[in-house]
């Protein structure tokens, strides 16, 4: 099914596809033939997208999303993503922070080789996926209004040790073959997955608003994830964060470069005052 202007005007309660600045397309339970989306090429005509919840559909192209370089965050679960080579698409989107790329065919049958994969090519990224297993009925214990979503409970920060780690192991996207690999990669069994059907779609739009909205975004630092293998400290930990930040800086602008340069002067007038006294 197509994704046309009347629907995206109709679920953002919007008069111009310009102004679009959150798209809700959950597709929980599908509808009348059990028609779910396979064509968002519409998004190529709202570069002000900033949230975009496509979960539970049928995509497999993410080509149509290169242009919204306002895009903070995406949630894909449960797509038709075949291929890690798609990742190509959002490279191109500076303020990408937040994926849920879980449960499509690319994830592949190696959590750890598809998790360094995805980060290499968007380093980026603040958070990715879920931690793994939930309890059947998780998404039923709706949290209090002023607490955490349920979504936001399992979405699995990246840790600056891990981003390390996979700028210097984690393989191209264009040189892995996992397309075509079957369902059940997104590591779902015992009918979990249809029990998270269930999550409703603005609790993973909402999953890191107040982390990622208005308050600043949460130090990698702070989180520790099962795929961490080094200690968040002494001198490894620190040869990983300056080789992440050498190889970041092939991603940045210009713009972006003389940020970097401004921060690094202001950085090393603080170390060298000590010294100057």
């Amino acid at each position: 099914m197509k994704l046309t202007r009347k629907m995206v005007l109709s679920r953002a309660k919007a008069s111009e596809l310009q102004g679009v600045r959150k798209l809700n397309c959950w597709c929980g339970r599908p509808g009348p033939g059990g028609s779910k989306l396979t064509d968002i090429s519409i998004c190529r005509e709202m570069p002000s997208l900033e949230v975009v919840t496509l979960s539970v559909n049928s995509v497999s192209s993410l080509e149509p999303l290169s242009r919204c370089r306002q895009l903070r965050e995406l949630y894909l679960r449960r797509n038709r993503v075949g291929s890690l080579a798609e990742l190509r698409h959002l490279r191109a989107l500076p303020r990408l922070r937040v994926l849920w790329l879980a449960q499509n065919p690319c994830c592949g049958p190696d959590p750890t080789r598809y998790r360094m994969a995805v980060l290499r090519a968007l380093p980026q990224l603040q958070r990715l996926d879920s931690q793994g297993h939930q309890p059947l009925g998780w998404t039923d214990r709706r949290p209090s209004p002023r607490g955490p979503t349920a979504a936001s409970a399992v979405l699995t920060a990246v840790t600056e040790d891990e981003l390390a780690r996979a700028l210097m192991e984690g393989e191209e996207v264009t040189a892995l073959d996992v397309q075509g690999v079957g369902p059940g990669l997104g590591a779902e069994d015992d009918g979990s997955a249809e029990a998270r059907e269930d999550l409703s779609c603005g609790e993973e739009e909402a999953s890191l608003q107040g982390q990622l909205g208005s308050e600043s975004p949460p130090s990698r630092g702070c989180f520790s994830t099962s795929s961490q293998s080094e200690p968040a400290s002494g001198p490894p930990s620190r040869n990983h964060v300056l080789t992440a930040v050498l190889l970041l800086l092939r991603e940045l602008d210009l713009e972006g470069l003389e940020a970097v340069q401004a921060a690094t002067h202001g950085r090393l007038l603080t170390l060298r005052r000590p010294e100057m006294q």
